[in-house]
């Protein structure tokens, strides 16, 4: 590869500014189209693998008794190894899904750079076969969890939801079940990794700092095994309220790294219909029956990801009270703590932004917005918040309500 400006590797500029909503979109399709073009690989090779690199975090963690205790990681190596257990069968469907692949295999932050401002991965795993098949979600995890690391969570998080929405696999709604192990497993790599470059290292601060980076990726580790009970988060709101907005924002805030999946109605809808996102619809796209249909899906893609352990906040109209009603029902189906949010804001300044709008999804216009304005939106039981002001406001009344903290937290 030729040589390029060390300051644009992606760990570079994520130790800085929060990244852009751009660059991780882009981020997301960088990992979408390696994955597409990678050759499909067996099942079973991937969960042996995973098996010897249990057993090498072991070794490894024993020898640095002072960095990891003992005793935390006896339990980090049990849980791991039930849980790798019971994932097997999933592993092996995953396999016969093709979704087990030679990947890139070391997809982190420090093998990716900005080349006239887009994002390309290089310094891949060619020396061995073995540690470059893996399922494409593990692959992404290593980026996921570098960034939830370097505390970029809305970034994890974005290319995490802009990477399911595109590669458009239903599979990956229930391969989430094994995405907590995958980041915990990247975690541990680093943890180990970091240890041994201490180990060799004669100059006091950099051992340090390195000795500091391996205690804090293996506290992430035991962080993304720990038990997290799932969110089901719904808002809703007519048109130009600032729904896809507010949920973004508010999906880092949800447990489990990295973050809740986001299902967007206007999203679901282009892809049922084999449209790209902005592309325009058809004549005839909004009939109820049809809207019914979406709602259904995305209704079911909840049900998935709640039932693989993951929170999910659903994006949409949501105008009449049997959506509503059913979306509590969905959540209470499985387990899953529930809170819905209604946004409201002025009709023009509703108009004014889906008039600036670019590149979107949406296809409302500020007629949508006069037609809504009559809708008999039955009982409306959830928080209803004014969100007419700016985003950061919005999103600071949603925590409220829901009781979380406006930054955040492993």
């Amino acid at each position: 590869m030729a040589q390029f400006d060390r300051a644009n590797e992606l760990e570079r500029l994520a130790e800085g500014s929060p990244l852009s909503l751009a660059l991780a979109d882009d981020l997301a399709q960088m990992m979408v189209r390696a994955h597409d073009r990678a050759p499909k690989r067996d099942g079973q090779r991937f969960f042996d693998e995973l098996s010897k690199y249990l057993t090498q975090n072991e070794t490894a963690f024993a020898e640095a008794p002072e960095l990891f205790p003992p005793e935390e990681t006896k339990r980090l190596s049990q849980v791991s190894r039930e849980l790798l257990s019971r994932l097997k069968p999933l592993i092996l469907s995953r396999g016969d899904a093709g979704l087990i692949r030679l990947c890139h295999g070391d997809a982190h932050t420090r093998n990716i750079v900005l080349i006239e401002g887009k994002p390309m991965l290089f310094d891949a795993v060619e020396f061995s076969e073995d540690i470059a098949t893996c399922d494409v979600l593990y692959d992404l995890a290593y980026l996921l969890m570098d960034l939830w690391h370097l505390d970029q969570r809305a970034t994890a998080n974005r290319i995490f939801n802009r990477y399911l929405d595109i590669s458009r696999r239903v599979e990956d709604q229930s391969g989430l079940t094994a995405l907590p192990f995958y980041l915990m497993m990247r975690a541990c790599l680093r943890a180990k990794i970091s240890a041994s470059n201490a180990r060799f290292q004669t100059d006091p601060t950099e051992r340090a700092t390195l000795e500091d980076d391996a205690r804090s990726y293996f506290r992430l580790a035991q962080e993304f095994l720990a038990a997290q009970q799932p969110y089901f988060a719904a808002i809703g709101g007519f048109s130009g309220t600032g729904k896809t907005t507010a949920a973004y924002g508010l999906a880092p805030h949800l447990s489990p790294a990295p973050g809740a999946r986001v299902l967007r109605t206007d999203v679901e809808r282009k892809r049922a219909l084999g449209l790209n996102e902005t592309d325009p619809p058809p004549e005839g796209t909004y009939t109820k029956e049809k809207s019914d249909s979406v709602y259904a899906q995305l209704q079911e893609n909840a049900s998935t990801c709640l039932m693989a352990g993951h929170s999910v906040i659903f994006d949409g109209v949501l105008a009449r009270d049997t959506e509503r009603q059913r979306l509590e029902s969905i959540a209470a189906e499985n387990g899953a703590a529930f809170k819905g949010i209604w946004l409201t804001a002025p009709l023009h300044i509703a108009k004014s932004r889906v008039l600036a709008r670019k590149n979107d999804a949406s296809d409302a216009t500020p007629d949508v917005i006069e037609a809504q304005a009559g809708y008999d939106l039955g009982e409306m039981t959830w928080d209803q918040i004014e969100a007419g002001t700016s985003a950061n406001a919005t999103l600071a009344s949603i925590l409220s309500s829901l009781k979380l903290p406006e930054t955040p937290t492993r």
